[in-house]
């Protein structure tokens, strides 16, 4: 099922850079506007540019981690309202919230999963993340 959306600048950053370039493509061919970055800072320095709308960030990245990437985008005045979800094999939601992700995935992320939170249009965004955060996590269930 297609979820027909606005297109969205979409960021991806990952230092698996064949993870970075599939989720890129699946989001591309879904029509939202993607960028990639491999590694944390790089991933930084394109929001500022970029200024994404959602960011999907690996957590587990040499330099410059996942949740520095978050810490730093919620303390940027300018960046803070990107909806930022944590896609690693990791499986820590607790943590990733705490850091100030919105949702955390799991690797592989499900392309429906990502379709639908990528999608998602602000006012049933912030009802999701709502009760997402009262679970501590995890928006979608399986």
């Amino acid at each position: 099922m297609r979820v027909e959306c606005r297109q969205k600048r979409v960021l991806v950053i990952d230092d698996n850079v064949d993870h970075a370039l599939s989720m890129a493509a699946v989001l591309d061919l879904l029509g939202h506007q993607v960028r990639t970055a491999f590694g944390g800072r790089q991933g930084l320095d394109e929001a500022r540019v970029f200024r994404p709308q959602v960011v999907l960030c690996d957590l587990g990245m040499p330099v410059v981690d996942g949740l520095t990437v978050a810490r730093t985008l919620r303390s940027d005045r300018e960046l803070r309202a990107a909806r930022l979800i944590a896609v690693s094999a990791y499986d820590v939601p607790d943590v990733s919230i705490d850091a100030g992700f919105d949702l955390h995935l799991v690797k592989p992320a499900d392309v429906r999963e990502l379709e639908l939170i990528v999608a998602a249009e602000d006012a049933s965004w912030d009802a999701r993340v709502a009760r997402a955060h009262g679970r501590r996590g995890r928006l979608f269930s399986a």
